[in-house]
C-alpha cells in the first residue's frame, strides 16, 4: 500500500512539473513566432531604429560553396538592458519549419547588458550573440533587439545589413520603438 501511494505521489509530481515545462516552451514558442512577425514587418516596412543603445556588429565566415555563417553581435550598452531577447532573421527565406537564431527566448536563465560593467555569473556577459547560416552569400540580416528598461518600459530596436558576396556593404540605422 505504501508503494503505491509513493509511486502515484511521484506520477502526480511528474505530470505536474511535465505541464509546467510544457505551459514554458509554449509561451517561448509563441513570443519567438511574435519575434519573427515583427521583424518580417519591419523588413516590409524598412525602418530601422534610429537611436540604438549598444554597438552592435556583423561577422561572416564562408562555409562550403556559396553558403555563409553570420554572428550578430551586441554589446558596450548605453543604458542598463535587462530580460534582453533577440532574433536575426532573412526575411526572404524564413519559414515555418526554421527555427531561427535567437538568444533570450527558450532559455531559462535572463540576460542583461550594463554599461561599462561585466558580471557573466549573475547574467551580465560582455556582450550577446546569435549565430545562423545561410545558403546563399548575397543575403538580407534584420535583428529585433527586445529588453526591459529600468523603469520597467519594454524597447524594442531594429537594426540591418546587406551581405554582398560574403562582404557586410551596408549597415541601415534609423527607429527606435518603445
Amino acid at each position: 500500500m505504501r508503494k503505491k501511494t509513493l509511486l502515484c505521489l511521484i506520477a502526480a509530481v511528474l505530470l505536474v512539473s511535465c505541464k509546467t515545462s510544457d505551459e514554458a516552451s509554449s509561451q517561448a514558442m509563441q513570443i519567438y513566432n511574435v519575434f519573427k512577425e515583427r521583424i518580417v514587418a519591419n523588413a516590409q516596412n524598412g525602418s530601422d531604429s534610429y537611436d540604438i543603445p549598444f554597438n552592435f556588429t556583423f561577422e561572416i565566415h564562408e562555409l562550403e560553396g556559396d553558403a555563409v555563417s553570420y554572428t550578430v553581435i551586441i554589446d558596450e550598452p548605453k543604458v542598463l538592458m535587462n530580460q534582453v531577447q533577440m532574433m536575426a532573421l532573412d526575411p526572404e527565406r524564413t519559414s515555418e519549419s526554421k527555427m531561427e537564431p535567437s538568444i533570450g527566448i527558450f532559455e531559462e536563465e535572463t540576460y542583461g547588458l550594463i554599461p561599462n560593467q561585466v558580471d557573466a555569473s549573475r547574467g551580465y556577459p560582455k556582450g550577446l550573440a546569435v549565430n545562423g547560416e545561410s545558403e546563399t552569400n548575397t543575403f538580407d540580416i534584420y535583428v529585433m533587439v527586445s529588453y526591459m528598461e529600468e523603469n520597467q518600459s519594454n524597447v524594442r530596436v531594429f537594426f540591418s545589413t546587406s551581405i554582398i558576396n560574403g562582404e557586410v556593404v551596408y549597415v541601415k540605422e534609423v527607429e527606435h520603438e518603445e
